[in-house]
This record gives C-alpha cells, sequence and structure tokens, in this order.
C-alpha cells in the first residue's frame, strides 16, 4: 500500500475514462486531507498536464 500525503505528486492511470475525461498514464496533485488519506481506500487528486 502507498502512503500520499496532501501536496504529493503522483503517477495516475485515469483509464478507464467517460466521455471527455482526461486518460492514460498522468501526474496529479493530492488534495485530499491527510486525515482522510489513512482512512479511506479513496483519494481525491487534480490532475493536470504536462503541457
Amino acid at each position: 500500500m502507498v502512503t500520499v500525503v496532501r501536496g504529493d505528486v503522483i503517477l495516475c492511470d485515469l483509464n478507464p475514462v467517460v466521455g471527455t475525461e482526461q486518460a492514460g498514464v498522468r501526474p496529479a496533485l493530492v488534495v485530499q486531507i491527510d486525515r482522510a488519506n489513512t482512512v479511506s481506500p479513496h483519494t481525491i487528486i487534480a490532475p493536470f498536464t504536462t503541457r
């Protein structure tokens, strides 16, 4: 299991996608608070592009 903290930049595989969502492996910023990261199986991220 990977430990992530708010502010980390991680690589995420965003597949499968629906409609016009970003696809593929993208960098993403972890925006969820650390306390929630330790107890939740899900993490809120903000994907972004390198271009």
